[in-house]
């Protein structure tokens, strides 16, 4: 009797830690395709602001910040941080703003043609 309560003691800890361990690894896996994602749509931007000459109207900051994320395609802002020489927040920020002037400065057409800067548009 105390071997078959210690066997399903022993099971219910097994399920519990096989649960915790799944769940870990399903949050991981969930992380991870956020971050491919962001980098996709972070190296999308930049390229299309390299190809149009955007990029060039960037503070040397937000330059050096766009080459360091097309040049680490895979690194987690904390891995860029440590590349930059700053914080991961400071990271995270230039990346927002990156993205803000991107979007402030302009767009192109489905043909590759620049249309004009978003606040003349507007206008």
């Amino acid at each position: 009797m105390a071997n078959q309560n210690l066997t399903k003691c022993d099971k219910i800890i097994m399920g519990i830690i096989r649960n915790n361990a799944n769940r870990a690894a399903n949050c991981d896996a969930g992380n991870i395709a956020k971050q491919v994602k962001a980098a996709s749509y972070q190296i999308g931007l930049i390229q299309e602001m390299t190809a149009d000459g955007r990029l060039r109207k960037l503070s040397p900051k937000l330059q050096e910040t766009a080459t360091a994320r097309m040049e680490n395609p895979d690194a987690t802002y904390e891995e860029l941080a440590h590349i930059l020489h700053m914080t991961k927040s400071g990271v995270v920020n230039r990346i927002r703003k990156i993205i803000q002037l991107h979007n402030a400065l302009g767009w192109l057409d489905g043909h590759g043609q620049y249309l004009g800067h978003a606040l003349e548009v507007r206008q």
